[in-house]
């Protein structure tokens, strides 16, 4: 009994399996560059025992089921638009004056220990966060307040709609 882990973008476990035939055990893979230094999201979808013991301390496996492949998809198309953000801070800071390597060390280390407290931080506090990184009339209030009145994160919200909605209707279209 052969299994199949496949790295083919776009195709579900579903799509694969008639082409992998006799294998009867297929599972998509969606790992991201950062696994080289055994951090970040690797998708799994299913999560077969020896494709999750083979990836073991690679990064963090993310077990979903195979309609939920595209949610992801479209929430790491933000990748490039988070690290523009990073690049627009360390940018900027540098242009005020701090040296280049100081400022991305410093906003690296800034995002990272955001993102750890985000995965410590309890589901039902996360979206209370922001408020609770702010004081009231200071910075980082004024810098949400400010890029929230800009439309940034609506605009972000609805590039994700259009990825998700138009892909998945042009899926529907093409397999008519």
């Amino acid at each position: 009994d052969h299994i199949v882990g496949s790295l083919v973008a776009g195709m579900p476990p579903s799509a694969v399996a008639p082409l992998v035939a006799p294998a009867t055990r297929v599972s998509q893979l969606i790992p991201l560059p950062a696994i080289a230094y055994h951090v970040g999201p690797i998708v799994i979808s299913p999560a077969l025992t020896p494709i999750v013991d083979a990836l073991e301390g690679c990064g963090d496996l993310i077990e979903i089921e195979e309609s939920q492949i595209r949610i992801l998809s479209v929430t790491s198309a933000t990748m490039s638009s988070f690290l523009q953000y990073q690049n627009t801070a360390i940018d900027w800071a540098v242009k005020v004056g701090l040296d280049h390597g100081v400022s991305r060390d410093y906003m690296t280390s800034l995002y990272k220990c955001l993102a750890i407290e985000t995965s410590h931080t309890p589901l039902e506090n996360v979206a209370h966060m922001p408020m609770e990184h702010e004081t009231p009339g200071g910075l980082n209030e004024y810098l949400r307040t400010t890029l929230t009145q800009a439309g940034m994160y609506d605009a972000m919200a609805q590039g994700m709609d259009y990825l998700y909605f138009h892909k998945n209707l042009a899926q529907a279209r093409d397999q008519d």
